[in-house]
């Protein structure tokens, strides 16, 4: 809202209030959501930390300690998801073994 006596120039730019916006929510640490019936807190957290792991957005060690496992455990879920727990261009495998 404009207050009176002020003119265009005086509005706030929109555009820098969405950006402050848009990089506050990017620090945002928790998150709540309703999940179905039928899901779990726990299953919704795995499958997170799976899609986040298999996207690169997560480490292996972020991706276990937000599915509630240790590395190991998380390694043998990514398994049984067919997910790979190193993923190497094929050549930079190839460099990497002829050396």
């Amino acid at each position: 809202m404009v207050q009176a006596g002020r003119n265009r120039r005086d509005r706030p730019n929109l555009t820098c209030y969405l950006e402050a916006m848009n990089a506050a929510l990017e620090h945002c640490t928790d998150l709540s959501v309703e999940l179905p019936l039928g899901v779990s807190a726990a299953d919704a957290r795995q499958e997170l930390a799976i899609r986040l792991f298999s996207r690169g957005k997560l480490s292996l060690g972020q991706a276990a300690k937000m599915a509630g496992f240790t590395k190991r455990a998380f390694i043998d879920v990514l398994g049984r998801e067919r997910i790979p727990v190193v993923n190497y261009e094929l050549d930079d495998l190839r460099r990497e073994l002829a050396r």
